[in-house]
């Protein structure tokens, strides 16, 4: 008798042993299923929230624009905005700033009042842009010394599934004097 083990020190069988596997696949299952949805969700709302910050800077830049305005007009159909912005070239007085929605990118371009053809190299704002219910991108237009409304509306994708619709009104402030060739 001395040499039995106690009964409790068998150990597992091949079947409890099959049991514990089985439950730790399913655990381990529902754990990567979890961590897994955890990184997509993580990756839209990255998309979301990345294309909400690049909307708001977009929407502020354009807002100082038109604020700052001394004239503007929507044209291409609306595809297009030009203004000629006081303030922001001492030597020239002026600066003539596009807005341009071209191969599905919102782009800004910037030139001196005095040298009609060369624009800058544009600065993309937004890419994956489409019109908003069919509507122009810009709509309106103020003469020199006249403050006017620019509409403007965009959709702005910011998944495969999604867009974010950006859209507003912005007067100009209707400044005074100056003589520009920025808006033909």
């Amino acid at each position: 008798m001395k040499g039995r083990a106690a009964r409790g020190d068998d150990g597992l069988s091949l079947v409890e042993l099959a049991v514990y596997i089985v439950v730790l696949g399913i655990v381990l299952a529902i754990v990567t299923a979890l961590v897994i949805s955890l990184f997509r969700s993580e990756r839209t709302v990255s998309a979301v929230t990345g294309g909400a910050n690049d909307s708001q800077v977009m929407t502020t830049v354009l807002r100082s624009d038109v604020r700052n305005a001394l004239e503007f007009a929507s044209q291409d159909g609306g595809n297009d905005l030009v203004l000629a912005v006081a303030g922001r070239d001492e030597a020239f007085g002026y600066e003539c700033v596009r807005w341009r929605v071209a191969g599905g990118a919102l782009v800004r371009q910037t030139r001196a009042d005095a040298l009609p053809a060369d624009w800058s190299a544009p600065q993309e704002f937004a890419a994956g842009v489409t019109r908003l219910n069919g509507e122009p991108y810009f709509t309106g237009a103020a003469a020199i010394s006249q403050s006017s409304p620019l509409r403007y509306g965009f959709a702005v994708a910011t998944t495969a599934d999604g867009a974010l619709e950006v859209s507003g009104k912005i007067s100009n402030a209707g400044y005074f004097g100056g003589d520009t060739a920025c808006v033909p």
